[in-house]
């Protein structure tokens, strides 16, 4: 019965499994954003009921913006509907003041459900067993649902209940501002046995309204409760459990009576129905999402967890009917970038949406020509015609970027991004013709994406400037990807996409010309051929930096006149790191380090354009220039990697990129969700070690999977027709489920191999160029230098020295027959240093006995991730019980991201 709430309602599966153990008051906002819930529609915060001193209460619904006394609209955290207080004697549960003597929070992500069991002792050393299941609906987003139970273990106690929805939240300070509210109550009062509390925005007038019920159970007996608060009495044994119901519905002032129906008569629907039914059908409508977008992969658990996760904060970013609101930088998980959106939506989230849920993608692209009219303004206003989309967006499409913010040091510097980083105006356009290319929904373009696409090439055509000397169309004052280096000329991702967009306008022109709609449309914008062949134009003129010294495309002009700066080493996760005193973005802007992927970002967008010779010379030279200061970075280039057959940093990359909220790398995640690197994560894992392409051409895939994965499946949706993929580097197995009418046959390319699938039926297809055992293992590289070991005999004063002489970390100890017994670190040698007996002690009696350890044949892979996930700079390397070497961090450097082998 302990267990009852972790096995109703979670899955079993531990691939689907997040979890707290124990409690830290330090890192409650960073459990607070990992163990989010939420359905596209509301985003909640993993706040602990209780709401107890430290919590950062979230709750933040799409699109529902204000601006008040802030600099910049910004996404409202809302009133919080999951608050429930209890209290025995006066005695708060909660997990800050009360003595917890265990505690346990899983997010079972395959059920969207997040769990908690929770050991209380109060004052009176009276034990309590705390559950609590809370979800957010799937199935009808409007709904949300907690039940919590509590048991008392032994004895007699009078408690107090107290529930309500909890207004006093607040948005949290920033730079020049404290902490604000952007809502009031509009109004408050009893429906029967349901309350009803409608809360209004400041100056957007948005009307949100709640409608909740609480129902408990005592003894077999059940009572809705009319009062916020409820006093019981439990004895030995006995067990209160309180359901807890609610709606949440948004509108604007002017339908506040018809917004009031619609969540009564919700909430009345879900009160019917109950918590158990509710929470089944919002599974089965989450299955339904994972069966479209889940990867899975066999032979590394950690992967799969992290693969997982990532995907599952995309599935609660956002679903068809709001998805027109789009995907801000921080999901709905925090006040991070005060959910704005950038050009992160379009290049890394919405690739995911196009392949796995095309009606969400498709709504998400509707923002942006709901917007259109805002971005024809934001042109206008700085001279240019056509559109020019804002780097910064809230609900409305105007631009909202802060004109302060903290540098990487810390310092207050000014802002920008909103005055130079206009390449968001082009990305928007791929984001069109990503879609397109993938789903083949011309109606889509014609009633939609083209005047997107026609509006952006405009503004590119008016934004360059043309150079008769050169005879070449430049762009200056711009800031790239790389906001290392701010206002400078011809930044190649830049020029390289404005040129694109110019292309692409002018071949939807070409090809849909003749239709009546496309006219229609030419007409209302009073296009014409002779605009459209300057467009031609421009885009074959577009200057491209390039040093023919080194052969590969500059970053910009100018680029290769800064200063060239080796890399300080790397960092625990087999990162870049910059000498120290480049950290501030001052000096950084003086050499040629760059905060993430920029040129290499072309060429895993416009493939096509370049050669495999160009991209490798291009790779091999931004790969110690690029600080990933940028969670778009990593994984990024684990897909280039993966491309150019780079396996182990491929790996490395990805590893680093799929954790990042995992392991909080970057050190905010506490602020919200990394959204670009969700979909970067599924990129990586399903592009990169998949090897899916669709372009032009249609379907081609050559899987590149680590060495630690021994198998990959998943989905991917193209024309209509869902595709389901199995794939090890030796063969690939694929097929597409019948769809509604008529099917037809679609030719994919597998290993190079041109073939026809048909509806229903699966092929499969070897690889004729692998080779059996081409992984690399930790033998492989292991240096015998490395051996060194001690018998749990030898003094510890000699192993001090040891340690000392030979500047290594630690030391294997082992008995005769070279069998691990344990190890000896530095700080196992400093600690027992201080004892009088020391010179008496042994290394048996100071070491470590929990060693961490690596196998002889173990993949690199695997290495990379116990280096990361442990302070170790030496591990053991086990063959057949004993102990065969030792394996460092130096010597994965040296010989894979040194690019040694």
């Amino acid at each position: 019965m302990a267990n009852h709430y972790l096995k109703k309602y979670c899955s079993g599966s531990p691939g689907f499994r997040v979890s707290e153990e124990g409690f830290k008051e330090e890192t409650q906002p960073f459990y607070e954003t990992l163990l989010s819930l939420g359905n596209g529609y509301i985003g909640s915060r993993a706040v602990y009921e209780e709401n107890p001193s430290g919590s950062s209460p979230g709750t933040y619904i799409a699109g529902i913006f204000d601006r008040s006394a802030a600099q910049v609209e910004e996404l409202v955290n809302l009133p919080n509907p999951l608050s429930l207080m209890i209290a025995a004697e006066g005695e708060k549960f909660d997990i800050v003041t009360m003595q917890v003597l265990s505690n346990r929070r899983v997010l079972d992500m395959k059920n969207g459900v997040l769990v908690r069991k929770t050991l209380f002792r109060d004052a009176r050393r009276r034990k309590y067993l705390y559950q609590s299941a809370r979800f957010f609906s799937m199935d009808n987003p409007h709904i949300g649902a907690i039940k919590v139970s509590l048991k008392l273990i032994k004895g007699a106690a009078r408690l107090t209940m107290v529930d309500g929805i909890d207004d006093s939240v607040f948005n949290s300070g920033g730079l020049m501002l404290a902490k604000r509210r952007h809502f009031d109550t509009a109004s408050a009062e009893k429906k029967g046995y349901m309350n009803y509390t409608a809360f209004s925005t400041h100056s957007s007038r948005h009307l949100i309204a709640y409608a909740d019920y609480m129902r408990v159970s005592l003894g077999g007996r059940n009572r809705r409760l009319r009062d916020r608060i409820h006093n019981f009495e439990l004895k030995t044994g006995h067990e209160i459990t309180f359901t807890k119901l609610f709606s949440v519905c948004t509108g604007g002032l002017d339908n506040a009576d018809s917004l009031k129906k619609k969540a009564l008569s919700t909430l009345r629907s879900a009160v019917n129905r109950g918590f158990d039914e509710l929470f089944r059908r919002h599974r089965d409508s989450l299955a339904e999402r994972w069966d479209k977008s889940d990867v899975a992969v066999k032979g590394d658990r950690a992967c799969q967890l992290a693969i997982r996760f990532n995907i599952y904060h995309l599935l609660i970013s956002a679903r068809q009917e709001y998805a027109h609101f789009s995907v801000g930088a921080k999901t709905l998980s925090g006040p991070g970038y005060r959910g704005h959106i950038f050009w992160d939506t379009e290049i890394y989230i919405l690739p995911f949406f196009i392949r796995t849920d095309p009606e969400v993608a498709r709504a998400m692209l509707l923002f942006r020509h709901d917007t259109l009219p805002a971005a024809r303004e934001l042109a206008k206003e700085n001279g240019y015609r056509g559109a020019m989309y804002p780097w910064e967006a809230s609900a409305d499409g105007t631009e909202q970027t802060p004109r302060y913010a903290k540098e990487l040091d810390g310092s207050i510097g000014e802002v920008r991004t909103m005055d130079f980083e206009h390449h968001i105006t082009a990305d928007v356009a791929y984001g069109v013709y990503d879609y397109v290319r993938v789903t083949g929904d011309t109606g889509f373009l014609m009633k939609y994406g083209a005047e997107i696409v026609l509006e952006t090439a405009r503004f590119w055509a008016d934004r360059v400037e043309y150079d008769s000397k050169g005879g070449r169309y430049h762009i200056r004052g711009v800031i790239g990807p790389d906001e290392f280096h701010v206002n400078v000329d011809d930044n190649a991702y830049t020029n390289c996409l404005a040129a694109w967009n110019l292309s692409y306008a002018a071949e939807i022109y070409r090809k849909y010309s003749s239709r009546a709609d496309f006219g229609k449309l030419s007409d209302s914008l009073g296009l014409s051929a002779a605009e459209v062949e300057e467009w031609e134009k421009i885009s074959e003129g577009i200057a491209i930096p390039e040093s023919r010294k080194y052969g590969i495309i500059a970053q910009f002009d100018g680029y290769m006149r800064l200063r060239d700066v080796e890399l300080a080493g790397y960092d625990r996760y087999f990162m870049p790191l910059a000498p120290k005193r480049y950290e501030h973005s001052g000096e950084l802007q003086k050499t040629r380090f760059i905060k993430q992927a920029d040129v290499l970002l072309v060429f895993h967008l416009l493939p096509e354009l370049f050669s495999r010779e160009t991209l490798e010379k291009n790779y091999e030279y931004y790969l110690p220039r690029t600080l990933h200061k940028s969670s778009l970075s990593y994984c990024l280039h684990s897909v280039v990697a993966s491309e150019l057959g780079d396996s182990f940093r491929a790996f490395a990359f990805f590893w680093a990129g799929a954790n990042i909220d995992l392991l909080d790398i970057a050190g905010n995640t506490c602020d919200g969700i990394h959204a670009a690197n969700l979909g970067g994560v599924w990129q990586a894992a399903v592009t990169g070690f998949g090897g899916l392409r669709i372009g032009e051409e249609g379907v081609s895939i050559r899987p590149r999977l680590p060495g630690n994965f021994r198998e990959v499946r998943y989905g991917f949706i193209y024309r209509g027709r869902s595709f389901k993929v199995s794939q090890t580097n030796r063969k690939v197995r694929i097929g597409f489920m019948p769809g509604k009418g008529r099917d037809r046959k679609i030719p994919v390319e597998v290993f190079g191999r041109r073939l026809v699938l048909e509806p229903g039926r699966f092929r499969t297809v070897l690889n004729p160029e692998h080779k059996g055992g081409s992984r690399m293992l930790v033998k492989d590289i292991i240096k015998k230098e490395n051996s060194l070991t001690v018998t749990g005999n030898t003094p510890a004063g000699d192993v001090g020295e040891m340690l000392i002489n030979r500047k290594i970390s630690s030391v294997p100890v082992v008995d005769s027959g070279k069998k691990l017994l344990g190890i000896i670190s530095e700080k196992n040698i400093i600690k027992s240093a201080v004892d009088e007996n020391f010179r008496r002690l042994k290394a048996s009696d100071i070491m470590e006995k929990k060693v961490v350890c690596l196998n002889w044949n173990d993949s690199l892979e695997t290495a990379t991730k116990l280096f990361t996930r442990h302070p170790y700079r030496r591990l053991p390397v086990i063959k057949q019980g004993r102990v065969a070497g030792v394996l460092t961090r130096r010597d994965i450097i040296a010989d894979f991201l040194g690019g040694y082998y």
